[in-house]
């Protein structure tokens, strides 16, 4: 929940950000246990009575009966979300103060975007390659689970698999996958 916790904070501080550069009113955060286990959902509703204080803002958790999966869940959110854009978030992304208003005013400029996701850095400070191509059955099989020398062998397939051909800071079009840790 520490990590959850984290990511909770951030977020509020980037939608502050936003807010007071006018570049939205408000917001609903929606958490979704996807577990049948009542502890955590307890934990859950604590960290949003605690951290979700946002003058104007809502909040909600979402309980299923069991894991449903990551996708069905963020449908359910996403169905019974009355806002103009919707946020799905892994709970261990910490933002950068900017990156909502950011966000928002990107896909407000241009209208044919329907999804976006941002340059990310790991903990170490190194890129990670959100968008993808497809890949073939080989390229899975050996990022997933091959040994490091393979995986070293195969380097250039994966590379072009984690389009680390593309500029960092460059807008890409005709994403074919996107990573769901934050779109």
């Amino acid at each position: 929940m520490d990590l959850l916790s984290r990511s909770m904070e951030s977020l509020g501080r980037s939608l502050e950000y936003a807010k007071n550069a006018g570049v939205i009113s408000g917001a609903c955060l929606t958490l979704i246990d996807n577990s049948a286990d009542s502890r955590i959902r307890d934990g859950l509703a604590e960290l949003l009575d605690e951290h979700w204080c946002q003058p104007g803002d809502a909040s909600q958790l979402v309980t299923t009966e069991k894991n449903i999966g990551y996708g069905m869940a963020h449908n359910r959110a996403i169905v019974a979300s009355t806002m103009d854009f919707h946020l799905l978030l892994n709970p261990d992304v910490l933002f950068d103060e900017h990156a909502l208003a950011n966000a928002v005013e990107f896909m407000v400029s241009n209208g044919d975007v329907v999804l976006l996701t941002p340059s990310v850095s790991n903990n170490q400070g190194g890129r990670e390659y959100l968008n993808k191509r497809y890949p073939g059955v080989l390229v899975l099989l050996v990022r997933g689970f091959a040994p490091a020398f393979v995986r070293g062998i195969s380097r250039d397939r994966i590379a072009h698999y984690e389009m680390q051909d593309s500029e960092a800071d460059t807008i890409n079009h005709d994403i074919q996958l996107a990573s769901g840790c934050f779109m």
